[in-house]
């Protein structure tokens, strides 16, 4: 008897926990947010912004900004609101504070800057993104996940031409052969597992010298395209052209040819 009383009584206090429509908790949150307002290093912008959140009921978010959508699970802790986005084999955290809340407004603060929220009935989101996105873990699209791989990429190329170095070091030439012949030859004992292709599921090029002392490494980007022109350093590039993605990074004998750090 006394087991069942407890039980009734955690049930009350959890349904009493969330009874206030403008206390902050992942039932009160579920529904569609459009952002009215943004403020950043003390400048205000408000309008239209094509800036959305959605919460579901089965524990699911997705954020709709212009052309880049993420959605993952998301877990919400006090005031901090945090989306477990899948991408690629790992998962990021996208971690945002909720300092004000009520029934149709809140206020969301992360890195970038404080952004005010409305609660929306009906509202135009991307449906065929969302839907893609619902149907499975979740994921990222548009500009931001080509930022992602794009320093994935580059991360990649460091580690990958570190290991030719070590492979000169044990052998006083580098691996000789395209760019699946110099994966074999540092998988053996210089980097375990070395990625075969770049962020966007390229093939790396590589080639070296007939005598192993020289050697070219790089990827054509997002296209999977040479050029389109000289090679530029994509971070030095404004972030409204998405062309800087499809530029070339190239290493030659370890050095990033457009002084990428």
């Amino acid at each position: 008897m006394k087991k069942f009383l407890l039980l009734i009584s955690i049930v009350s206090l959890l349904l009493i926990a969330c009874g206030d429509p403008n206390e902050l908790c992942e039932k009160n949150l579920q529904g569609t947010w459009k952002q009215t307002k943004f403020i950043k290093d003390g400048k205000e912008y408000a309008g239209e912004m094509g800036v959305f959140f959605r919460f579901s009921d089965d524990g699911k978010a997705i954020q709709s900004a212009d052309s880049t959508n993420i959605a993952g699970k998301y877990t919400l802790e006090g005031k901090i609101l945090t989306i477990k986005v899948p991408i690629s084999e790992k998962t990021v955290d996208f971690v945002y504070n909720i300092p004000e809340f009520s029934e149709n407004k809140m206020v969301v603060t992360f890195e970038k800057g404080t952004a005010h929220f409305e609660r929306v009935d009906n509202i135009t989101i991307n449906e065929e993104e969302f839907a893609k996105f619902y149907s499975g873990e979740g994921g990222i699209s548009g500009a931001l996940a080509d930022d992602m791989k794009l320093e994935e990429t580059v991360g990649y190329m460091r580690s990958i031409s570190s290991a030719i170095y070590a492979y000169y070091a044990d052998y006083e030439k580098y691996p000789i052969g395209d760019g699946t012949d110099m994966i074999k030859c540092i998988s053996v004992a210089h980097l375990e597992n070395p990625p075969t292709r770049d962020s966007w599921g390229n093939i790396w090029i590589y080639r070296a010298s007939p005598d192993g002392q020289n050697f070219v490494f790089q990827t054509n980007g997002k296209d999977g395209v040479r050029g389109p022109g000289p090679s530029r350093n994509p971070f030095h590039m404004s972030k409204s052209d998405p062309s800087r993605f499809d530029y070339d990074i190239i290493i030659i004998n370890g050095e990033f040819t457009e002084g990428i750090e």
